[in-house]
């Protein structure tokens, strides 16, 4: 969700001591004993790795955050209101000066508020390339079954300014963690550990969680036209949720479903390369999976699928238009293509020719076209390895010439071939 227009920068210092309510310390204080030797201390590794553990099984969750900034000089706040009822109820609320945006989540559905007009929308199914893609890397023992992820970023613009977002996802096909921010943790790179907190640096922010908790405990931003601080000021863990906090404003119950709200949730490919780009390159950073033979045919497979649908669906219009044009193209040619080794024949099979490569020319417009589309993963904090990425240009490569180069050229050969008939 979105935090109206934004906040143009971010965080400086600021205090952020406090006592810490008991019932936060009581759910999830962290325990080691028992997953190392009696006496021998815990590694950071094993450190975090619990503390992702325990966070990933909260039932009930109630946070309220305080975002503080300023804007071009001027002062500006927001608050920031978060409820979680395992595996798949949650609210994410944002008030600033501006109004209010809301998002509701209960099952699949979910409900939108923006510029005082609800609306709601279902999630649609996993896709089949998602179902491969758990069979050929799977997440292990440790996985989460299908539920709510909350995920936290800013958004960098060139004017010196930024977009900041607190959102919740249903994942449908089952998720690694609660808190989007904890895959840092997982890999504990650039992970600081200090008495209290554990804080890392990423995308220009600086994240702070409380090291025995593992709640996000602050967030600092900051660019060329202003800063924002977020810090968390009430949190309540496993403990009963106020029913009002659960209750569906009536406004939102009598919304009506929105179409483009369900085309923004379904999985079109840009959400399925970025979750299958993630999922696989987190298991071969953290040394879970090894690339070789097996894992790049088996990242081949799940990449087939994925294109496979996709081109399809968005080259049917171009194909359905060749496919009458071409063959009625050859029909009407007739008339010019004169006697066998005649000058008209010759200047017939030339333009033929020429009419040939101007197709290939199209098709090959129509490739880079969708390459190009597919480019950009938007993946903050990921970097894919090459090897990734290298055996997706082939996998669309082949594809497009199975589905649309060879099929239309096909095509282009034969209706001509019975034109000179």
């Amino acid at each position: 969700m979105r935090a109206g227009r934004g906040l143009d920068g971010a965080g400086g210092g600021g205090e952020n001591a406090r006592e810490e309510p008991v019932s936060i310390v009581a759910a999830l204080v962290l325990s080691v004993a028992g997953l190392v030797p009696q006496g021998e201390e815990p590694s950071l590794e094993e450190e975090l790795a619990a503390l992702v553990e325990r966070t990933n099984r909260i039932e009930t969750l109630h946070l309220v955050y305080e975002a503080q900034g300023e804007k071009d000089g001027e002062p500006e706040t927001m608050t920031l209101d978060l409820v979680y009822r395992a595996p798949d109820f949650g609210r994410v609320r944002l008030e600033n000066s501006e109004g209010g945006i809301e998002q509701w989540f209960m099952g699949t559905r979910v409900y939108f508020l923006c510029e005082e007009r609800w609306q709601w929308a279902e999630f649609s199914s996993p896709p089949a390339a998602f179902q491969l893609l758990e069979e050929h890397f799977p997440r292990g023992s440790d996985a989460l079954e299908p539920g709510l992820v909350f995920g936290l970023g800013f958004e960098p613009h060139e004017d010196g300014g930024f977009q900041f977002q607190l959102n919740g996802t249903l994942m449908i096909h089952g998720r690694d963690q609660l808190f989007r921010w904890h895959k840092k943790l997982q890999s504990g790179d650039g992970v600081v550990a200090e008495e209290r907190e554990l804080s890392w640096e990423e995308d220009g922010a600086r994240y702070v969680v409380q090291r025995e908790t593992g709640l996000l405990e602050q967030v600092y931003f900051q660019a060329a036209r202003g800063w924002l601080r977020l810090t968390l000021r009430e949190a309540s863990v496993d403990e009963p949720l106020d029913p009002l906090l659960l209750e569906l404003p009536e406004p939102a119950r009598a919304a009506p479903e929105s179409e483009e709200l369900a085309r923004a949730l379904s999985w079109q490919l840009p959400s399925q390369r970025q979750w299958a780009f993630a999922s696989v390159e987190w298991q071969l950073a953290s040394g879970k999976r090894e690339w070789n033979a097996l894992a790049r045919r088996q990242w081949e497979e799940v990449l087939g699928i994925m294109h496979r649908e996709t081109i399809l669906k968005s080259q049917a219009e171009m194909i359905a238009k060749l496919e009458v044009s071409i063959p009625d193209r050859a029909e009407r040619s007739k008339g010019d293509r004169g006697e066998q080794d005649s000058p008209e024949r010759k200047a017939w099979e030339e333009k033929v020719a020429q009419a040939r490569a101007n197709l290939e020319s199209g098709l090959a417009h129509a490739e880079t076209r969708y390459r190009e589309s597919v480019e950009a993963l938007g993946l903050p904090g990921v970097e894919p390895r090459l090897e990734l990425l290298d055996v997706e240009a082939e996998v669309i490569a082949a594809l497009w010439d199975e589905l649309v180069r060879e099929p239309m050229l096909a095509l282009f050969d034969e209706s001509f071939a019975e034109a000179a008939r």
